[in-house]
């Protein structure tokens, strides 16, 4: 895992807070289901998963920002795809975190960047999904065999690059703060960075 503080510039994190954050006039949609039902949120998707070109013209804003953070840590040899790319509005819920996932069953890259300080930690577990075993998605009942190898709190400006094949999961944010993210799945060869 890669985590890095700080990586965005002033003038992004300027236009985040102005045309984002911010903003009235931002498009937020309403998602009924996240990993489950049990957790609706909204969201802005950037690229759809399984669709050719981008949703949004705010592509073009956050995948220069994620195509830098490669980049500098030299993380794939050659091409690579986007999978997927959206941003994120959390919701808060009685339970202490969501479903443990993986958003994708095949090798890839997660990236996020965290667009808001707030509670609701990202936690990334030890466990990997690995092929022929099911399921994707644990259910939110504890699963005490899931043991979190980091947590991340959210911190405006922070980038974090993470194996796609680990289960991660959020903490629900307390009510009266605001945890939005972007993120992207990209798969590619990897340049033999370990994550």
């Amino acid at each position: 895992m890669i985590e890095e503080n700080n990586f965005l510039t002033e003038r992004e994190l300027e236009v985040i807070q102005d045309d984002i954050i911010d903003s009235s006039n931002f498009p937020w949609y309403w998602n009924p289901v996240s990993t489950s039902d049990a957790y609706p949120f909204y969201g802005h998707i950037l690229k759809a998963r399984g669709q050719e070109g981008t949703n949004s013209e705010w592509y073009d804003f956050f995948f220069p920002i994620v195509k830098r953070f490669i980049d500098k840590y030299n993380l794939f040899k050659g091409e690579y795809e986007v999978l997927r790319g959206a941003l994120n509005d959390s919701l808060s819920f009685d339970d202490k975190h969501g479903d443990p996932h993986v958003d994708f069953r095949e090798e890839h890259l997660g990236f996020i960047v965290y667009l808001t300080d707030s509670s609701g930690d990202t936690n990334f577990y030890k466990k990997k999904w690995e092929k022929g075993q099911p399921p994707e998605i644990f259910n939110r009942d504890g699963h005490p065999e899931l043991e979190i190898e980091k947590s991340i709190s959210p911190k405006q400006g922070k980038m974090v690059c993470y194996n796609g094949l680990h289960y991660h999961s959020i903490d629900w944010k307390k009510l009266n703060e605001r945890r939005v993210i972007c993120i992207f799945a990209i798969k590619g060869e990897q340049n033999g960075v370990v994550l």
